[in-house]
């Protein structure tokens, strides 16, 4: 938290990936100045970099939210990051897969992510995380808030997600449904 400027106690949202156009992040900033009007302490760390950089920066100057939304480039040390975090977004317009949804769920973190693309093989909705419409900020923002709101209801999403990741996505799981392809 220290090295990254975030006060004790504060709620953070963390999001990692490429800052190109598919992986929805003017959205998320647009939900993050939504939720900043209705909960100004939360702060939200985005783990990336890529051609949009520049443009998201500026979009969060004009959203006033410099203080509150914080670029940190590349990083190694995802699991820190996550482990510092009250929730997981991923706001793509459309993922294959997600694999950092696993990383989160792994880690027992609730997740809101987009219904696009592969997302809901990974996310139940209502279960192991909430999806939302993409490129929507405001249903974004709002599961954000009702995740934050309720931290039993954030604390069991994640449980599940991490329990569904041990029985869906694990090394072994992996193992054994390349084992079956073959046979």
């Amino acid at each position: 938290r220290a090295s990254l400027d975030l006060p004790a106690g504060a709620p953070v949202v963390a999001s990692v990936g490429r800052f190109v156009a598919y992986k929805g992040y003017t959205y998320l900033l647009e939900a993050a100045g939504l939720v900043h009007e209705a909960t100004p302490e939360v702060h939200w760390v985005l783990v990336g970099d890529g051609e949009l950089r520049s443009e998201l920066e500026a979009q969060r100057r004009s959203l006033g939210l410099e203080s509150r939304v914080h670029f940190t480039g590349w990083r190694e040390d995802i699991p820190d990051i996550l482990a510092l975090a009250d929730l997981f977004v991923l706001p793509s317009l459309g993922e294959h897969f997600g694999r950092v949804l696993i990383e989160a769920m792994a880690m027992g973190k609730a997740v809101v992510a987009t219904d696009a693309g592969g997302v809901p093989e990974v996310v139940i909705h209502g279960e192991t995380g909430l999806l939302v419409p993409p490129a929507q900020p405001r249903p974004l923002a709002d599961a954000v808030l009702t995740l934050l709101s309720d931290p039993d209801r954030a604390r069991r999403l994640g449980e599940a997600g991490r329990l569904r990741v041990v029985a869906e996505f694990s090394l072994s799981r992996h193992v054994e449904a390349v084992e079956a392809l073959y046979k």
